[in-house]
């Protein structure tokens, strides 16, 4: 008896570092690869940037600047299986690579106070640092 008490007090212990633990962080390109990054939106979804005024980023410091901000986030347990988020309000990311490859698109939005990466089909990530405040840098 005594066995099996540790024993299921192993697997709920087992169950709650699953469920409370961090998610890894999502798989990026390194800064090298990136040629440069777009920041997008449609009229009714504004975020971070309005439709008549999208950033791009071609910068090298900065590029890879945003991607050390990308790679702090780390996975939740929510699935990405639409092209574009739920979300009411985004931004399209791409992030587009040297000459001779294509392009990964990512998208940001915010949920309460927390702002997330989505990409499409892969993930979705909470971001640690608020990228509004990384995004104010840049300008």
């Amino acid at each position: 008896m005594k066995k099996v008490v540790i024993v299921l007090l192993g697997l709920l212990l087992a169950g709650l570092v699953y469920w409370q633990g961090p998610g890894s962080a999502p798989s990026l390109p390194g800064s090298g690869e990136i040629s440069a990054i777009t920041f997008s939106t449609e009229k009714d979804t504004a975020f971070l940037v309005t439709p008549d005024a999208p950033l791009r980023i071609e910068d090298e410091e900065t590029i890879a600047s945003f991607l050390e901000t990308l790679s702090q986030s780390h996975k939740t347990r929510q699935k990405s299986v639409n092209d574009v988020p739920y979300a009411e309000r985004y931004d399209r990311v791409e992030m587009i690579f040297k000459p001779g490859q294509n392009s990964a698109i990512a998208y940001l939005y915010p949920e309460g106070r927390t702002t997330y990466l989505e990409r499409p089909y892969t993930g979705i990530y909470k971001l640690n640092i608020p990228i509004d405040k990384w995004l104010e840098t840049v300008n």
